[in-house]
């Protein structure tokens, strides 16, 4: 199996490279003075050179040929090459490139990961070798002065490991005469620009340290055919960096330095300003310059981010570089991250529980139901417990909500207009204790009279769905669905349950359920919520139907409208998480927590503008299956399982402000069976004692698979966490255990 890397994720560094899904007719120069415009631009022309009696060249999937000597030296970002590698991936190199490590996406340009010196015809995951693929093929035309060297590659099909067909044909044209270079893409394919292992197609160019390029990485579909790009070098200006994502903290100030770039024989006087999209103080030192021929000179821009500035949208800068006959801008986008603080610890739940549910309403928290090991049963034990929050007295109080009409974990939950609501989830093991059984109602508590009533059962039971409460409706996506309507849960592959691609809607106010469009997977145990209107999803797992041994893990994020009734795709998670806490501060949808890549999460994500900032400061405690909420400026954390396996009664909130020491909890509280206190005891009864870290059954690269089926004891064979069977009433595919038990894919889905 293949795997890629991502197209652009977040460093630790301010300034990020951006892409976009959409490009224009024209871009650049780079730093080397590159710039291209494409066939709807009078400078390029589409037209197909006829090269069929060409040299053919054989490449198998992942290679590299041998070097080709051209019949002409030609300049490439200041050197003079007189050979040339062809990729079996879809472009020219000068220089030798290891394709060991299989298809990783060149996108955005520039990227210092091979391959590097190269032109990208229409760089993606081709496979010359298929047995549907055609050829490669080389040729050189024209007389010595004004000679072309093309390189087709005619129907080469993308790699989709004998899946089907979906063939390109494009080639590379270098004039000797100018130095120039185009791109004619006469058939796009099907898949064209489409995301293949993270990564989209690239056409552009790059130099030999791959630290200048440029081009452009179309979204799905957005190469037609009969296409051309058209790489030229400059004689006019440029500024750089030309595009930038910038990350700060609100009151921070930021300083940056951009260079001039003369690409022409004689000196150029330029004039330098910047600006915010909200009038931010932004100031340029110095506001001239004059830059020798063929010469680079650098000014500062300051810019002072205000202390109340709002955390979203991102601001726009732009600058400005006049030089009298031509004017260059660079764009960037300042994108804001919570200033650092600290987690602050408050009154611990009363119990350890992992899958409560907590909703903030009425200047209180709210926590609903979850789990726990039983330590004297070895069974894992769905509560009915229900237990209020206040920062008066930072106390949780059991008397001031009334318990859940039934036990239950793995519920989802939402507040609004002066009511809780909570769908769904389990609430029980089966008599023969070898599954569980759905809780099928939707409940709502009343909290002006401290009661619970079920409303109309949702059309299918459903657990780990993904729940948002906007505008008088309630809005449940995905989840692990009754498919056969009998009561127990009995999941994929030994039953028929299985995450549904499904959107249910609740109309409160007259008590009905609806269907809205269904997502394209059936996303659970993800990270909700409501921002500008619409509902975002984003993580999460679901079921591979057509693979029953396996899940899949994404990083995606899901944009509901419902003014529309339509989804689209958002900005991607830095990593695969699931489990995690989902919670909007501040107008941002934050992830708190989860299982990543690595194990468990001390780390949280914001979602800024189409991006996910990662924040500054760490959870005091890593842990899954948490529950959070936004209460008067401060996000809430409460409980979870730890990297050791275990539920936890850990409670925290962000920022720190004052707070009073906790008062006395009420009592009725079940210690002996949910606090889970002597943790070292429960060797022999399926704790996960290097669970949370998933080093057996772990994340892999994405597009792959790893084996994850239960052994034949009952063992899953490498979480150490005992599957459900007679005698047992754990969690069957259920929180710690449920990355073991089965297969694990990562997939863009």
């Amino acid at each position: 199996m293949k795997s890629g890397s991502l197209c652009c994720c977040l460093t630790s560094i301010l300034i990020l490279a951006l892409s976009a899904s959409t490009f224009a007719a024209t871009g650049g120069p780079d730093q080397g003075g590159y710039g291209w415009a494409d066939s709807d631009e009078a400078s390029a022309t589409y037209e197909w050179i006829d090269i069929s009696s060409g040299t053919r060249i054989s490449l198998g999937d992942d290679a590299i040929s041998d070097p080709i000597e051209m019949p002409f030296t030609f300049e490439f970002y200041g050197t003079t090459y007189s050979f040339i590698y062809v990729g079996s991936n879809g472009f020219l190199a000068f220089q030798s490139v290891d394709m060991s490590a299989g298809f990783a996406g060149q996108c955005p340009l520039p990227l210092v990961e091979e391959p590097n010196g190269a032109i990208y015809g229409f760089y993606q995951d081709l496979d010359p070798s298929a047995d549907t693929s055609g050829e490669i093929y080389y040729d050189s035309l024209g007389v010595a002065g004004s000679r072309m060297f093309v390189v087709t590659f005619e129907a080469v099909d993308l790699f989709l490991d004998d899946w089907e067909s979906d063939p390109v044909t494009f080639q590379i044209v270098l004039y000797e005469d100018s130095f120039e270079i185009q791109v004619n893409v006469m058939e796009s394919g099907l898949l064209a620009g489409g995301p293949r292992w993270d990564a989209n197609t690239t056409i552009g160019l790059e130099n030999e340290s791959g630290d200048i390029g440029l081009g452009i990485c179309p979204g799905a579909g957005e190469i037609p055919d009969e296409y051309s790009v058209r790489f030229a070098k400059s004689d006019g200006a440029g500024v750089f960096p030309a595009r930038q994502d910038l990350l700060a903290e609100p009151g921070a100030t930021l300083q940056l330095t951009y260079t001039v770039s003369n690409f022409g024989t004689s000196e150029l006087e330029a004039t330098c300003s910047a600006s915010t999209t909200s009038g931010w103080t932004v100031t340029t030192n110095p506001g001239s310059l004059t830059v020798p021929a063929d010469g680079n000179l650098d000014f500062s821009v300051e810019i002072a981010v205000p202390v109340d500035a709002p955390m979203s949208p991102a601001e726009q800068l732009t600058v400005q570089v006049s030089t009298g006959t031509d004017d260059k801008q660079a764009m960037a986008l300042i994108r804001l991250r919570h200033a650092s603080d600290a987690w602050q610890l408050i009154d611990s739940l009363p119990q350890a529980l992992a899958n409560s549910q907590v909703v903030a309403a009425d200047g209180r928290l709210f926590a609903m139901g979850g789990d726990y090991l039983d330590t004297a049963s070895s069974n894992y034990m769905a509560v009915d417990t229900t237990w209020a929050w206040s920062a008066t007295d930072n106390t949780w109080r059991d008397a001031d909500m009334a318990d859940l009409p039934t036990a239950a974990t793995q519920g989802s939950a939402c507040a609004m207009d002066g009511k809780i609501y909570y769908l769904g989830g389990l609430d029980g093991s089966a008599a023969d204790e070898s599954h569980w059984s759905f809780q099928p109602e939707l409940w709502i508590y009343d909290l002006a009279g401290d009661s619970w009533s079920n409303a109309a059962s949702p059309p299918h039971a459903v657990a780990l769905a993904n729940v948002a409460c906007h505008d008088g409706m309630l809005y449940a996506v995905g989840g692990w669905a009754d498919v056969d309507a009998d009561g127990d849960f009995i999941g994929l592959p030994e039953g028929t349950d299985t995450t549904l691609a499904a959107l249910l809607i609740y109309d409160a106010a007259n008590d009905t359920w609806s269907e809205g469009a269904a997502p394209e997977v059936g996303l659970s145990a993800s990270a909700c919520g409501v921002v500008d209107g619409k509902i975002v999803v984003a993580g999460g797992f679901f079921d591979d139907t057509e693979d029953p041994e396996s899940i899949w893990i994404t990083s995606a994020t899901a944009i509901f409208d419902p003014a529309a009734d339509t989804w689209s795709e958002g900005g991607r998670l830095p990593q695969f998480i699931l489990h995690q806490a989902g919670v909007v501060h501040e107008g941002q949808l934050c992830s708190l927590g989860g299982q990543g890549n690595d194990g468990v999460l001390d780390l949280w994500f914001c979602y800024n503008d189409g991006v996910w900032i990662e924040q500054i400061d760490t959870l005091g405690m890593a842990r899954e299956n948490l529950a959070g909420a936004s209460l008067d400026g401060h996000i809430y954390l409460v409980g979870g399982t730890g990297a050791d396996g275990l539920a936890t009664d850990f409670a925290e909130r962000w920022p720190t402000a004052d707070l009073p020491e906790p008062g006395e909890t009420d009592a009725g509280i079940e210690t002996d069976a949910g606090t889970e206190e002597d943790a070292g005891t429960e060797t022999d009864a399926g704790t996960e004692t290097d669970a949370g870290t998933e080093t057996d059954a772990g994340l892999t690269d994405a597009g792959t698979q790893t084996d994850g089926g239960s052994s034949d004891d009952g063992d899953d064979g490498g979480c150490g966490c005992a599957a459900a069977g007679a005698g047992s009433a754990g969690l069957f595919f259920w929180g710690l255990c449920l990355l073991a038990l089965r297969g694990i894919r990562r997939r863009r889905n």
